[in-house]
């Protein structure tokens, strides 16, 4: 049974947080789930646990083959349709009724419209300035151990996520949420295995760097690092992923500014 069936007959939250862990549901499915759920007296618990950055990031990554999807059929309550018609504010539709398609032809596309909407969904890269408060969170990523981690239930990740500044593109303003996952533990790329991955590479980076760069000093506590991720100024770099930009660098607010 579909996980979204086992939401409407069961504990909301246990299911909802399930799909998530076994990145069987996408970030778009999430909040589907979440009304089916929410039917159950769960609310408080799945708000709190479908706004983190552990269950946006784990909905983001790719499902198992072999784990029971969403139909993509279901509407938006979670209902799959019995028929090709049904009752609307009174009103019967089917797939046969409204404008045919000569008169859709006749009506056209609405390009100015989704020309506008094709940009907002597409953020420009580079970088960003960070000037707000960002908020802090912290995973542990149980069963991945290596060596050397600074937890040995499993690899660590601290993350902090907000908006950046504005950025004005033609007529449209942007501001992306962004999370900024660094990890003390080191790992290696799955397709580079020389290669140290990204969340090691920005912990690095911000410890090493940032830091030092802000406050003319070395980082003596993760305390120390974590509150400059959260409270100062600085630069993030981003690319486009399929869910989102995804942060590549961090570096002093300045960087790039030529200096007098």
């Amino acid at each position: 049974m579909a996980l979204l069936y086992k939401a409407r007959e069961n504990e909301g939250f246990d299911v909802l947080q399930e799909g998530i862990e076994k990145n069987a549901i996408y970030e778009r499915d999430m909040e589907r789930v979440k009304i089916m759920a929410t039917r159950n007296n769960a609310k408080p618990q799945i708000d709190d646990y479908i706004d983190t950055p552990t269950a946006r990031e784990k909905a983001m990554e790719k499902r198992n083959d072999d784990i029971d999807v969403i139909p993509d059929e279901l509407d938006d309550e979670g209902s799959k349709p019995s028929s090709t018609s049904a009752q609307v504010n009174g009103q019967s539709s089917s797939t046969s009724s409204g404008m045919t398609i000569d008169q859709l032809n006749a009506t056209g596309f609405d390009n100015k419209r989704d020309d506008h909407t094709y940009r907002t969904l597409n953020n420009p890269t580079g970088d960003w300035l960070k000037t707000e408060r960002w908020k802090f969170s912290k995973v542990v990523y149980e069963g991945d151990c290596m060596p050397g981690d600074i937890d040995p239930t499993g690899r660590t990740m601290l993350i902090v996520s907000g908006k950046p500044n504005p950025r004005q593109v033609g007529d449209i303003e942007y501001a992306p949420d962004l999370f900024l996952r660094i990890s003390p533990d080191i790992r290696y790329k799955k397709d580079k295995p020389g290669e140290i991955d990204n969340s090691h590479k920005l912990y690095i980076k911000a410890k090493e760097d940032v830091y030092l760069s802000i406050h003319s000093e070395r980082a003596t506590s993760f305390g120390q690092l974590i509150a400059m991720l959260e409270e100062d100024s600085y630069k993030v770099r981003t690319m486009n992923g399929d869910n989102g930009p995804i942060i590549l660098d961090i570096k002093d607010k300045n960087s790039g500014e030529r200096r007098s």
